[in-house]
This record gives C-alpha cells, sequence and structure tokens, in this order.
C-alpha cells in the first residue's frame, strides 16, 4: 500500500483561507461521471473524493491548489498547464522534508 501523504484541511491562499474536505462524490459531478476533485470559489472549498489511491489524493489535491489560484488571478491558464503544474507540484512537494513548525521565526537585526 502506498504512503498516505498528508493533506491539510486548511490553506491559505492570499488573504483567503480555503477548505480542504474529502467528499464521496464532489460537487459538479455530472451523473456517471467520476470526478477526482473539484475547487469551489463560492465556499473557498477543495472536495477530494473519499477512496482514492494516496497518490491520486495528493496529485488531485495539487490540482485542485492550480484551479485555485488560476480563478483567483484571472490568470486564465489553459487546463493542460494546470493539470501539468499540479502534477509537478505534488512530485516536488512529495520529496521535500519539512519541519515540524507552523512558522518560520523571524530574524533578529544584530
Amino acid at each position: 500500500m502506498a504512503k498516505r501523504l498528508s493533506i491539510p484541511s486548511t490553506i491559505k491562499v492570499g488573504p483567503h483561507q480555503i477548505n480542504v474536505r474529502f467528499v464521496d462524490v464532489p460537487d459538479h459531478s455530472e451523473p456517471g461521471e467520476f470526478v477526482f476533485g473539484t475547487w469551489n470559489i463560492k465556499k473557498l472549498e477543495i472536495q477530494i473524493r473519499k477512496g482514492l489511491d494516496p497518490s491520486m489524493e495528493w496529485e488531485t489535491f495539487w490540482h485542485e491548489v492550480m484551479e485555485c489560484i488560476n480563478e483567483m488571478t484571472d490568470a486564465e491558464l489553459p487546463h493542460t498547464l494546470i493539470q501539468t503544474f499540479g502534477l509537478l507540484l505534488s512530485d516536488v512537494c512529495a520529496g521535500m522534508k519539512i519541519c515540524n513548525c507552523q512558522k518560520l521565526n523571524e530574524r533578529k537585526a544584530k
């Protein structure tokens, strides 16, 4: 079984707090359509389908983060770039070692 990567329950994008939820069926799914995740600007929420392989959860999270950033900045990135950037971000972050701190301490002037 693949190692389960920790996905945060909230993230900040600019001044906005974005909730991240696992759901049985993401909003805006058409009947019979299998959607991995969605981004909803009205709710400031990312939804990820429950039961995905951990690597797919992680990739879906980063894809939806890219969707969020794209919409909030009016970047109008084509979906192929959103897909590619989400995939690459998931890989970069999966290989990082992160400290267990909330914020970095400010460096004091000497």
